[in-house]
Formats: C-alpha cells, sequence, structure tokens
C-alpha cells in the first residue's frame, strides 16, 4: 500500500472558498433582514405576515402596571405570541414607563424569569405567547 500524499493547499483553497461562500450568504441574509426592519420602521406596519405592531402608540393603555402585566395584556388584546423587539415597543408606547437603557433585553429577562417560575408565559416560535397559546 502506498502512502497517498494530501495536497493540503489544494485543502486549505477549497475551504477559504467556501467559507466566502457562506460568508456571503450571511451578508445577503442580514441585508435583507435590515432592509425588512427599515421597511417596517418607516411605514408603522408588519412587513411579515402574522406579526402585528401595536396600534395604541401614544396612549396610556400600559402606564402603572408592572411588566409582566403589560406584556400578559398586550399578548392577550393580539391573541398571538409578539416578538420580543415588537413587544417592548408595544408596551414602551402604550406608556409603559421605564428607565431601562436596553427596554427589549430587560423586557426578555423579566420574562424567562416568569417562564420559568410561574409557566404563564412561554418563549413560542412567534415570540412570546400565553401557555395556552402553545397548544
Amino acid at each position: 500500500m502506498a502512502m497517498q500524499i494530501v495536497d493540503y493547499n489544494a485543502v486549505i483553497n477549497d475551504l477559504e472558498r467556501r467559507r466566502h461562500e457562506i460568508d456571503a450568504q450571511f451578508d445577503s441574509a442580514i441585508a435583507a433582514i435590515r432592509r425588512v426592519m427599515a421597511l417596517q420602521s418607516l411605514s408603522g406596519q408588519a412587513i411579515l405576515p402574522g406579526i402585528s405592531l401595536p396600534t395604541n402608540s401614544g396612549t396610556s393603555t400600559y402606564r402603572g402596571m408592572s411588566a409582566i402585566t403589560a406584556a400578559i395584556t398586550h399578548i392577550k388584546s393580539v391573541g398571538h405570541p409578539v416578538p420580543n423587539l415588537l413587544l417592548a415597543k408595544a408596551l414602551a408606547d402604550g406608556g409603559y414607563e421605564h428607565k431601562s437603557r436596553n427596554f427589549p433585553n430587560t423586557l426578555n429577562s423579566i420574562l424567562w424569569r416568569r417562564a420559568k417560575t410561574m409557566g404563564d408565559v412561554r418563549k413560542l416560535p412567534g415570540g412570546w405567547g400565553l401557555s395556552e397559546q402553545a397548544q
């Protein structure tokens, strides 16, 4: 049996070519998501089906509520799971007062803690939802 000599330069070149192709695919996906985000923020309407933006902008619907109560109230009002960023925006637009520098992150942490301790909210494929919506 003769030893086969591996052309390591060819292997490296192939790996670098594949990395370049994958990087291009990721860059394209990221750019597409950024375009959707920009269109969504300009239009004030959901660009993706099944995701609704809050319609109570500038109201005091959630003023004085806890983050949990406000989140559950909003999720019930739309009737389906809500992505975290949209949920945070809905609460803020609805008058929920906070001093967080990164409210979506803070809200996400609060909801994870609630999901672990009480189980009435859950992270579902469409975002944060109520446990009964998981059925």
